[in-house]
């Protein structure tokens, strides 16, 4: 979808280090594709803060309710 919609291709993959993208299967599409995986350090929530404000706002709602 990347290549058709915008014409361009991905770099990079950055995950949190979760279990769910460390499939074989996936590691392996990433790397015959060429894109470079990163993951953040585990607990730094500084490295991925848009995601970590969502997942606080998301908590904080639940707890209300």
């Amino acid at each position: 979808m990347v290549k058709n919609q915008y014409k361009t291709s991905i770099v990079e993959w950055m995950s949190d280090a979760g279990g769910e993208y460390k499939l074989k299967a996936f590691l392996e599409l990433l790397e015959n594709e060429g894109i470079k995986i990163s993951q953040s350090i585990p607990y730094v929530h500084q490295q991925n803060g848009r995601a970590e404000r969502l997942i606080c706002t998301l908590i904080e709602k639940a707890e209300t309710m």
